[in-house]
């Protein structure tokens, strides 16, 4: 059963059930790129530190995050549209995270919203794990309205 929150901090991200599959997210991850490539982009290690583009996701997950409605009417609210996650393999293929005997691979996770969309890589372990990336896509005027660097 899907565990309801208030919203959804980086920090927490690996405890969330997603509510995407594994084949829906890669895909969707990967159309959202592409699609998108006028938002900008903020990541870590490339620019940022981990405490900045933390503090820069929880921000927008609490305060900034917008979603649409069936109208087209935009409404605050911290809690995403879809959360994702699968298995990111060697080869750049992806593979089912909610298995009992997974691929060697990366847990790619994340979370969006109608303005944004964040995600991460990290360690494929349950505690103690190293995070190697870390993005946060915001639409121009999420940027301008919020003061985003």
């Amino acid at each position: 059963m899907l565990e309801k929150r208030l919203y959804y901090p980086l920090s927490d991200l690996h405890n969330i059930d997603a509510t995407l599959d594994e084949s829906d997210s890669y895909y969707f991850l990967q159309s959202y790129i592409q699609e998108n490539y006028l938002h900008y982009r903020y990541s870590y290690p490339d620019i940022y530190t981990l405490e900045e583009i933390s503090n820069m996701i929880n921000n927008f997950s609490l305060f900034f995050s917008k979603i649409k409605d069936v109208s087209g009417n935009s409404f605050s609210s911290p809690v995403p549209i879809n959360v994702f996650r699968f298995m990111l393999l060697e080869d750049m293929s992806f593979s089912s995270y909610y298995t009992i005997k997974r691929k060697p691979g990366y847990v790619v996770e994340g979370a969006y919203w109608s303005n944004g969309m964040f995600y991460s890589v990290r360690e494929d372990k349950p505690t103690d794990f190293e995070t190697y990336q870390i993005v946060l896509y915001l639409d121009s005027l999420t940027k301008t309205l919020h003061n985003y660097p």
